[in-house]
């Protein structure tokens, strides 16, 4: 009786044994029975570029395909997928139509870029939608962005910058979509930080403010001109203002930028090596003003430095000479035969 007892634990050791080793088999093979069944062990060791979830021909595991038109969903190969996803027959995938690029709305639409006329978007360039040359603006001021599917429609994703009509804008550079989509700058000027300014200017403290010129705003906004050069002059911040004097080596002046009287006395001060004076006459309208060397022979149009009066309608003063004597005498261009061409040029 013993013995028989005995027997049979044994031949019972063996059973169990075959059991799990078949069990063990059955964890590390993956099932397609086609019917939906068991769960694979998931081993991509010896495939590490395939999705052994996603895979049909590496299903829960490397080499593992499915047959008969099935997918392989998390893992397992079925005849259908697990939702939302859907059953595309063409790729033998499971797709999500609602933000799938290459399956947007259905398994066959595939989402793209717009068509910007191929050109390159870069600096230079005429802007997609217009005819503009971003001439006044710096980097790149529109991509085409990347495909993109939302809520099953196609649309484009745009990296920092603005989707306008399905292309990227930069909205704080653009010359056509400044700020927004609708906002084209003139012709004349430029997107700077979203607004549209001359191409001088700079957007600072709401407004915009020409950096070549302002002391409080030299070169870029926030850097003030003081101390020892307290003048901005070409978006540098300077001692003085050099200005351009027509037949006479350029001098520098202590004014500020734009104080058009003011370069006009140090003009005509370090021209005549004098202390010049003032009178409220030029030499036409008589009523802006010039400064002149008391030395007898100059004032009213005989000779002066008017700082309105312009006959070239330029940003410039006017040297009035009505006699060769006094443009010689002060080492000026000596080429000038009636009156009123001679000039230095204002900051």
């Amino acid at each position: 009786m013993r013995r028989a007892i005995v027997g049979l634990s044994a031949g019972t050791s063996i059973a169990f044994f075959l059991i799990a080793v078949s069990c063990a088999k059955a964890l590390t093979t993956p099932l397609d029975d086609g019917t939906d069944s068991g769960v694979p062990a998931i081993d991509s060791s010896a495939c590490p570029d395939a999705d052994v979830t996603a895979d049909p021909n590496n299903c829960g595991g490397c080499g593992h395909k499915c047959t008969g038109g099935q997918v392989c969903a998390s893992g397992v190969c079925k005849n259908q997928c697990d939702t939302p996803q859907v059953k595309c027959p063409a790729v033998q995938a499971c797709v999500d139509l609602t933000k799938d690029p290459s399956h947007c709305g259905t398994c066959t639409t595939v989402c793209n870029t717009a068509d910007a006329g191929g050109l390159d978007p870069s600096n230079g360039n005429p802007l997609p939608d217009s005819g503009v040359a971003p001439s006044n603006d710096s980097g790149t001021p529109w991509d085409l962005g990347t495909a993109a599917c939302v809520a099953s429609k196609c649309t484009v994703t745009c990296m920092g910058k603005l989707q306008c009509n399905g292309i990227c804008f930069d909205p704080l550079q653009d010359h056509d979509h400044c700020g927004d989509c609708m906002t084209a700058c003139p012709s004349d000027q430029a997107c700077t930080l979203g607004h549209c300014c001359l191409p001088d200017e700079g957007w600072c403290n709401g407004a915009c403010v020409d950096v070549s010129s302002d002391n409080a705003n030299c070169g870029t906004c926030g850097t003030v001109c003081s101390g020892m050069t307290p003048n901005c002059s070409q978006g540098k911040c300077i001692a003085g203002l050099t200005i351009t004097v027509e037949g006479h080596a350029p001098i520098v002046a202590n004014c500020k930028v734009g104080d058009y009287s003011c370069e006009a006395h140090e003009v005509c001060n370090k021209v005549t090596n004098s202390q010049c004076v003032f009178q409220q006459y030029d030499c036409a309208t008589g009523s802006q003003g010039s400064w002149y060397p008391n030395d007898g022979m100059s004032g009213s149009s005989a000779f002066n430095f008017a700082y309105g009066y312009d006959l070239w309608n330029g940003n410039y003063g006017n040297i009035c000479a009505c006699t060769n004597a006094q443009m010689t005498k002060y080492g000026l261009s000596a080429t000038h035969t009636y009156c009123g061409l001679g000039h230095w040029q204002r900051q």
